[in-house]
């Protein structure tokens, strides 16, 4: 099945096999299909992904077998030193293994290696930092929410 991602707004997946979603650009991402053809997340080791960490255009994608498990979205003032997150996404196909802290992870520990503070206009971010084990990034965090 093909996923279309569009801009503006989700809408109700469409009774044929497109399925529409809101997204800031347009991509096209295949869904994952056991032998069965469910279209049930797979439990994947996290510890075979790859990240990618594109600042030019903002963007920190998690890799599993060279396909996009999840990714990041960030804006970047290098001026002022800070990131602001835009937004974190986990492919359907991936989703329950934990891929969108992973990629956030990946996303402070490159802010604190370039020296940037963070703001967020994403909801995952805040609840995100308030777990125990990521309560030495709260001091670059600034929230927004």
């Amino acid at each position: 099945m093909i996923k279309l991602f569009l801009n503006s707004f989700n809408t109700t997946p469409h009774r044929s096999q497109f399925a529409w979603q809101l997204t800031h650009r347009y991509s096209i991402t295949s869904m994952s299909k056991d032998n069965l053809g469910n279209n049930d997340p797979v439990k994947i080791d996290t510890t075979q992904l790859n990240y990618v960490v594109d600042a030019q255009i903002g963007k920190i994608s998690a890799l599993f077998g060279g396909k996009q498990a999840g990714f990041i979205e960030f804006d970047l003032d290098g001026k002022a030193s800070k990131l602001n997150i835009r937004r974190t996404v986990t492919e359907e196909a991936y989703r329950g293994n934990g891929i969108a802290a992973l990629v956030t992870k990946q996303l402070f520990d490159y802010a604190v290696e370039q020296k940037y503070d963070i703001t967020s206009d994403c909801w995952y971010t805040p609840k995100w930092i308030s777990k125990p084990q990521n309560s030495d990034y709260t001091k670059i965090f600034h929230s927004k929410l």
